[in-house]
C-alpha cells in the first residue's frame, strides 16, 4: 500500500503542476491546503478523517469500489489495495489523473463526471465512497437514488460531510479556505439518504462529539441488505 509520505508527495507534485490551471477556489474545496499546509492539528484532523472514512467502508478484498467526487485522488491508493478495482470521477479530474499516474494505480479507472451513471452497471459496486462532496450538490436525493442502484445487494455507501457549525466555520477561516461555501450540511445529507430508503448502519462524529464535531462520517446499506 502507498505510504502517507509518498501519497503526500504525489498530491503536492500534482498541486504544483495543475493547481494553477484549476484555480484556488477548486483546490481549496479539494482541501489541498488542509492536507499539505497549515498547523499540525489541522493536518491531523484532515488526514485522520480519511482513516475514519476507510474504517466506515468495511472494504471487501477483490471487490469493485466507486469513488464519487475523488478530488485529489487522496483515497485511491487505499481503495485500490487488496485486489480491488476502482472507478473514480470528479468535476475537476486533473489532480486525480496526475496522482494516479505518479503512483501507478493500474486498478483505478477515471471516468468523466457526466459519464459515470452509464459507465457503471447497476448492482455491481460493493462500496461507494462520497467523501465531502454531497454538500456541494443541490439535487442530492436523485443522486443518492442512483448511487444506491449501483450497489450490490450487500453493498455499502459511505458519506462524510461538514457540520457547518461555528467551530467548523472558524476552522475554515483559520485554514484559509477561499472557495465558495456549501449548499448544505451533513445533517441534511443523512436525512436525504434516509428519505430515499437507504438504511443507516454507522455514524461517527469527528474529531469529537457534540459542538466540537467538525465532520460526520455515515454508512448506509440497502433496506433489505444482510449484515456483513
Amino acid at each position: 500500500m502507498t505510504s502517507k509520505s509518498l501519497l503526500r508527495a504525489a498530491i503536492l507534485s500534482a498541486y504544483r503542476e495543475v493547481g494553477p490551471d484549476l484555480g484556488r477556489e477548486v483546490t481549496d474545496e479539494m482541501a489541498v491546503p488542509a492536507y499539505l499546509q497549515g498547523i499540525a492539528l489541522s493536518r491531523y484532523v484532515f488526514w485522520r478523517k480519511l482513516h475514519c472514512v476507510i474504517r466506515a467502508a468495511k472494504l471487501v478484498p477483490n471487490s469493485r469500489v466507486f469513488d464519487f467526487g475523488c478530488g485529489t485522488g487522496i483515497l485511491l491508493p487505499q481503495l485500490a489495495a487488496a485486489g480491488r478495482s476502482v472507478v473514480a470521477t470528479d468535476l475537476h479530474p486533473l489532480m486525480a489523473r496526475n496522482v494516479i499516474k505518479q503512483l501507478r494505480l493500474s486498478r483505478v479507472t477515471l471516468v468523466p463526471a457526466d459519464q459515470w451513471p452509464d459507465s457503471i452497471p447497476d448492482g455491481e459496486i460493493e462500496t461507494v465512497i462520497a467523501a465531502n462532496v454531497l454538500e456541494h450538490i443541490d439535487e442530492r436525493r436523485e443522486l443518492l437514488q442512483v448511487l444506491g442502484r449501483k450497489l450490490t445487494p450487500t453493498g455499502r455507501l459511505v458519506i462524510s460531510g461538514p457540520t457547518e457549525n461555528r467551530l467548523y466555520r472558524l476552522g475554515r477561516r483559520i485554514v484559509g479556505f477561499s472557495g465558495r461555501y456549501h449548499v448544505t450540511n451533513i445533517h441534511d445529507i443523512v436525512a436525504d439518504a434516509r428519505a430515499v430508503g437507504l438504511r443507516q448502519v454507522y455514524r461517527r462524529r469527528w474529531p469529537a462529539p457534540g459542538p466540537l464535531s467538525l465532520y460526520h462520517i455515515a454508512a448506509f446499506e440497502l433496506p433489505d441488505a444482510g449484515r456483513r
